[in-house]
């Protein structure tokens, strides 16, 4: 609780704060170094009245108090959170959920959680450090920051029901909470929702800055509410936030968000999370560079996939964005994209939205690793294994002339084979090659003695981008591990050979 007077100058201040109108019983707050006009009240029982009176000094002494001042606090009462639903034997990482707890004060997460670390539970707080490094386990004894939300993966439904007070508001209606420049995972203080276009309007935020909620199934979804018990992240620039309780006349409408001609959504599904709050369009207010429109993408849990505009030019500590809007397609757009599949799963890519775009663009989607265009119009889902951790996209859209030139510019200019990924691997690897011209090709893997093990593409290769799996479980005679070689032939003749090594 903030106590404030008017300011005078050249003086300091004595204050006192009691339960007693008279100041006779003990004294709360007794100080006569005060040198500010104001004082913040801590340490204050619920459901009390507290009195307050102040006076001033200076060379000649001490001034008359004034007339004392009364406020009071509220009642405890009991917080019940509605059930956090888990599995009965929680492993994966979309098992986990982004929680929050209410109050005044700080909790350890042994008062709100039941029964072991590790067997039981566990948590994470965000500590703003880059991807993968962002998650610090918590153990029974860590504190829980008032205001802060954590990952928790907790056995079974996970139920609060705590007797405790709500935070003391200042003079603005609002409760401030630490936070940093950068990612956030944040709660609400409150056992009331509070609407994001408040805070919005009492932080100065943008229009447009976002606040995500985790879908439970490995993606993030925008959400207008801070509800009780629930933890959101959001991307923030400042080293405090200011919640506003939501009394009536403090409830603020959304602002307005910037038109939009049209829009793609880009789907994401590996084989256990799906990432949908993905887009891309033409919008007349947006730039070409970073603007209110474009979003930075919050940081997913250890082995999910997820899609993302990697824009490290837009904002050096992060990066990753999941939205990037232009102002107009002129003579064509080209945006660049990237998969990241940690478990190298199966995986599909579903563009929405294709039927909006003008029907004079072409709409295609060109991958590094394959450089036959997929005509977007056509066909809007994709499937296929994901042959490495990190995969390059680009999504083009303009006039057929730009989207040849496009297209044409993957064409290899050379005979390349790549380095086979995973390297050590077991039981199996991925080979890329590239054949910039019309021929025969042909690729072997050998034993370390040279001996023919197996053929893993042979025949006529167009232009392009090729990638072939090798299977050591599978091959024609069983291979032990150790050394390996393959090799990329072109009409008959080797152009490339490289060494691999099989672990088992």
């Amino acid at each position: 609780m903030t106590l404030t007077w008017v300011a005078i100058t050249g003086v300091s201040y004595h204050l006192q704060v009691s339960t007693n109108s008279n100041f006779t019983s003990t004294l709360l707050v007794n100080d006569s170094t005060l040198t500010v006009a104001s004082y913040q009240a801590t340490a204050l029982a619920s459901n009390t009245t507290y009195y307050w009176r102040v006076r001033a000094k200076n060379t000649a002494g001490y001034g008359s108090f004034s007339s004392s001042f009364s406020f009071s606090t509220a009642a405890a009462r009991t917080v019940t959170s509605p059930g956090v639903t888990f599995p009965a034997n929680p492993t994966a990482s979309t098992d986990y959920r982004l929680v929050s707890f209410p109050g005044s004060s700080s909790l350890t997460a042994s008062q709100v959680l039941t029964g072991f670390q590790n067997t039981d539970w566990r948590l994470f707080r965000d500590n703003g450090a880059a991807v993968p490094n962002h998650l610090s386990e918590l153990t029974a004894s860590s504190l829980l920051t008032v205001g802060e939300g954590f990952w928790l993966l907790n056995k079974g439904t996970l139920g609060f029901s705590r007797s405790t007070t709500m935070p003391q508001v200042a003079s603005d209606g609002t409760v401030t909470i630490n936070v940093r420049s950068g990612w956030n995972i944040i709660g609400n203080p409150f056992d009331v929702d509070v609407p994001w276009s408040s805070i919005i309007a009492s932080n100065g935020l943008a229009s447009t800055a976002q606040l995500s909620s985790y879908t439970g199934t490995g993606g993030f979804q925008s959400a207008t509410t801070l509800e009780p018990f629930k933890g959101y992240y959001c991307n923030l620039s400042t080293s405090t936030l200011k919640i506003p309780y939501p009394f009536p006349a403090l409830r603020v409408a959304p602002s307005e968000i910037p038109p939009i001609d049209w829009k793609l959504q880009l789907v994401l599904q590996t084989d256990i999370n799906s990432d949908s709050e993905n887009y891309l369009g033409i919008a007349p207010t947006a730039k070409i560079d970073l603007d209110e429109l474009d979003q930075p993408k919050p940081p997913l849990m250890f082995d999910q996939g997820f899609l993302y505009f990697s824009r490290p030019f837009w904002d050096a500590r992060y990066g990753r964005f999941n939205s990037d809007f232009r102002p107009a397609v002129g003579d064509g757009q080209v945006w660049e994209f990237e998969i990241s599949v940690p478990r190298r799963s199966f995986i599909s890519l579903r563009i929405k939205g294709v039927e909006d775009v003008p029907p004079n663009y072409e709409v295609i989607l060109l991958s590094e690793s394959n450089t036959t265009p997929i005509d977007l119009r056509k066909k809007q889902t994709l499937a296929f294994q994901a042959i490495a951790e990190r995969m390059r996209f680009k999504l083009v859209i303009g006039p057929r002339s730009f989207a040849e030139d496009q297209s044409k510019a993957l064409l290899p200019t050379s005979f390349e084979l790549g380095q086979n990924y995973p390297n050590p691997f077991n039981p199996s690897t991925a080979i890329s090659y590239k054949i910039p011209h019309d021929a025969m090709v042909r690729v072997d893997v050998l034993s370390i003695l040279g001996q023919h093990v197996e053929t893993l593409a042979d025949g006529h290769h167009a232009p392009g981008v090729y990638t072939v799996v090798w299977n050591a479980m599978e091959a024609a005679r069983i291979s032990s591990s150790g050394v390996y070689f393959y090799r990329l032939v072109v009409d008959g003749k080797v152009v490339r050979m490289k060494k691999m090594t099989l672990l088992k």
